[in-house]
């Protein structure tokens, strides 16, 4: 990010203090820019538990490795891609998918 936008989160953080950092930062990002996020995840890296209150969280996690393995992994990349706003009507498709995988496995 530019730091005029991080500025700007800020900002928009001191206005509204509810307002979590993150959610300010994309807020504050440029729509016509796109954004690669490339970010390495500790094999010992473990879910979160529920909460005492017992609220299910919105999303289950599991372990990465199991734990009789996870001290001998190496780290897991993470990519993540934010394609930038764009007025055209074009479409284009996308390939989702595990590293390695194919249609026909």
């Amino acid at each position: 990010m530019l730091p005029e936008e991080i500025q700007e989160a800020k900002q928009l953080r001191s206005r509204d203090p509810k307002l979590k950092y993150g959610r300010a930062l994309r807020r504050a990002r440029d729509r016509t820019r796109g954004l690669l996020l490339i970010y390495p995840i500790s094999p010992l890296s473990v879910p979160k538990r529920l909460p005492a209150s017992g609220k299910v969280p919105r999303q289950q996690r599991e372990p990465l490795f199991p734990e009789s393995t996870r001290a001998k992994m190496p780290p897991v990349i993470g990519i993540g891609v934010v394609f930038p706003d764009s007025d055209s009507a074009a479409t284009e498709e996308y390939l989702v998918g595990p590293a390695g995988a194919s249609e026909d496995a």
